[in-house]
């Protein structure tokens, strides 16, 4: 079970956690604790529980509070070529490096978030969750995700606003 769930869905954990820690060799070291952790503990696993992602989810999620625990909060800068590549989708080269350069763009206002909607934001775009998964991840309503994602994106959404003027 954790081997399919390694082949087909361990992405969605390795973006999730590289969005909450914006660095590639941190958040490859940070998912290879989580897959550690999960087959140490595999016989825990109950599926009348939940799916083996939702099961991994609260892995990585542990994983990293451990690790912000020990080292901290997330810098406020992290240089691009420390960043986790960017895949985005586009019709052209063009498009696809304008998609990416916004993307880091994003990320880079990631600190003004608070850290439930950087949780949300992590879960949903990073992790590529459901409005219903990361309720179950957090413990709350669907509702509480939309609010926490419409006021998330708001804030990045204002702060990309804030320094396009600046550059003009």
């Amino acid at each position: 079970m954790f081997e399919q769930w390694y082949q087909h869905d361990s992405h969605r954990l390795f973006n999730y956690i590289a969005y909450r820690v914006s660095d590639r060799a941190t958040a490859e070291d940070l998912m290879a604790q989580a897959c550690e952790k999960a087959v140490r503990h595999l016989d825990q696993y109950d599926p009348a529980r939940g799916t083996m992602n939702a099961w991994m989810f609260g892995i990585g999620r542990e994983v990293l509070r451990d690790h912000f625990r020990r080292v901290g909060r997330l810098p406020l800068m992290v240089p691009l070529a420390d960043q986790p590549p960017v895949i985005s989708r586009g019709a052209t080269p063009e498009e696809r490096a304008e998609r990416a350069d916004q993307f880091r763009r994003v990320m880079a206002h990631m600190n003004r978030l608070n850290p439930d909607e950087q949780e949300a934001v992590a879960l949903r775009y990073g992790g590529d969750l459901t409005y219903k998964e990361i309720a179950a991840l957090l413990g709350t309503t669907t509702n509480r995700v939309g609010v926490l994602l419409h006021r998330a994106i708001n804030k990045l959404r204002e702060a990309l606003l804030a320094e396009e003027a600046e550059n003009d």
